[in-house]
């Protein structure tokens, strides 16, 4: 059964839409959306009833708005009553969702935690690391937060060269970040220098990576998007370059996103206008030398290598064993953010319109 597609036009560039995390309570779904290159930019708040198998999607209903200063450039829910948001002007801020008086108010923020030339630039990215915030920016500083203390416990300045575009989570007080020179690097941050503890690379050509997720279950393998449309796939034990790329998009990858509970499926969507679904659970597990052709070192043969027990590390560029479908009708509005829950994704594009869909098959 194909998935159940609604739209709500919101009047504002949207930049990034994210999930509230489900409780049992919850009889309604809710997400939060942020926008960009607006007059005022705002983050808000929606509401759609849960919907059962024969209902057509309904149009989502606004909780509550707030003006953000700057434009949106990550949301992240701390739990379901706290939101996370950061700002091109260099700033993050917390706000408290209040879901009974449905009001959104800022509860602590930390202003120009990202600078050049003395002046606040593009905090691009927010990991969460139980109380501690983790910041990355265009000056390439990764900056340590506490929850209810003011100043960063760590500042680490001028730890990448350039601007770090994304970054994950890979293990506790362990992320990956991604930059604009095709760069991967997993850092440490018990460690007290700023240098990364590894050092991933794309190609030679230097493409920017601007969008990175980590397979649920296997911390290890780690999904990034280029700005040259490619899907790249990373095992970080052992290879220095991708163990797979995927011919993707016609434009940058803006999100990339594994499904929770059923890693063999992951979704991304690009400046081109298109989301994808990518469903990988056919996919046989085998190693070529097809990457030596896009720039990329022949690995040793599958035998000499660690066993491999995740489907996207196949050794190869193209998709000759993963099903890949277009879930939205052609657009030329990029498609800036997604977020799944369960079988439903939302997403929010260029074109003042936040797409919701219901029933994505990932079984």
């Amino acid at each position: 059964m194909a998935a159940k597609i609604g739209v709500k036009f919101v009047s504002k560039k949207i930049s990034k839409i994210r999930w509230q995390p489900e409780t049992f309570q919850n009889e309604t779904d809710i997400f939060a959306t942020g926008s960009w290159d607006n007059n005022v930019n705002k983050i808000e708040v929606w509401s759609i009833p849960k919907l059962s198998h024969t209902e057509e999607a309904i149009e989502p209903e606004q909780l509550c708005g707030c003006d953000h200063i700057g434009d949106v450039t990550e949301l992240k829910f701390v739990g379901a009553n706290r939101l996370l948001a950061s700002s091109s002007t260099g700033s993050v801020s917390m706000y408290h969702l209040q879901t009974r008086s449905n009001t959104l108010a800022v509860d602590q923020s930390w202003e120009k935690l990202h600078t050049l030339s003395g002046k606040g630039c593009t905090c691009t990215s927010v990991v969460v690391n139980g109380s501690d915030i983790i910041t990355t920016g265009e000056d390439g500083s990764i900056k340590v937060l506490r929850m209810g203390q003011q100043k960063p416990v760590r500042s680490m300045d001028g730890a990448d060269s350039c601007c770090i575009n994304a970054a994950v989570q890979v293990k506790n007080h362990e992320i990956v970040t991604t930059n604009s020179r095709g760069q991967l690097k997993q850092w440490d941050l018990r460690q007290p220098d700023n240098k990364p503890v590894s050092i991933f690379l794309l190609t030679g050509e230097q493409t920017g990576l601007v969008s990175v997720d980590r397979h649920p279950s296997q911390a290890h393998v780690v999904a990034a998007g280029g700005e040259d449309g490619f899907l790249n796939i990373w095992d970080l034990r052992q290879q220095k370059y991708p163990a797979t790329l995927f011919t993707a998009h016609d434009g940058p990858v803006w999100d990339v996103c594994f499904h929770q509970p059923s890693p063999d499926h992951l979704f991304t969507c690009s400046n081109d206008g298109s989301l994808l679904h990518w469903d990988n659970s056919s996919a046989s597990l085998h190693s070529t030398s097809i990457l030596a052709s896009h720039g990329i070192p022949d690995h040793p043969p599958q035998t000499e290598r660690a066993s491999v027990s995740c489907s996207w590390l196949s050794g190869e560029i193209g998709q000759p064993d993963v099903q890949t479908d277009s879930l939205l009708p052609p657009s030329t509005m990029s498609i800036n953010s997604l977020d799944i829950l369960g079988q439903n994704i939302v997403c929010g594009t260029d074109g003042e319109s936040v797409y919701f869909l219901y029933g994505i098959n990932t079984r």
